[in-house]
């Protein structure tokens, strides 16, 4: 059924998290190492910490999305409540650009260059482009 599916689904995205969260503990550890130079953990940590860190955040986003469908599913939700959980969902599914906060939509176009890779800095303008529509309508 669809709600065993959701359940299996969340379970799998739990473990992920989790997974995450591990190796993201370990990061921090990395200095503790004797083969590694504490120089080259630093440099580790400042070049994982945050892709490692965006990763979890949006496990997590989806952690939620996937608890609302669940519950939505299993009809614990109150049905004008459940359609705005699916609608919400839709909604995120249709935009599969990776959300990005405020203050990175905020970037000037050569902050943000610097700020981001290649690829992330083509989202970041196709978002920006999209937040700049939404705020003009």
């Amino acid at each position: 059924s669809l709600v065993s599916e959701a359940g299996a689904l969340r379970a799998a995205v739990t473990e992920r998290r989790d997974a995450l969260r591990g190796h993201i503990a370990d990061l921090e550890r990395a200095g503790e190492h004797l083969w590694l130079d504490p120089t080259d953990a630093v440099a580790a940590q400042q070049a994982l910490r945050p892709v490692a860190e965006e990763r979890l955040a949006m496990v997590m986003r989806t952690l939620t999305e996937v608890a609302s469908l669940e519950k939505a599913l299993e009809g614990g939700l109150e049905g004008a409540v459940r359609l705005g959980v699916v609608e919400r969902l839709e909604e995120r599914a249709r935009n599969e650009d990776p959300p990005f906060e405020e203050r990175e939509l905020a970037m000037t176009m050569r902050e943000a260059k610097a700020a981001f890779d290649v690829e992330k800095f083509r989202l970041w303008k196709r978002a920006k482009k999209r937040s700049e529509k939404y705020e003009g309508a």
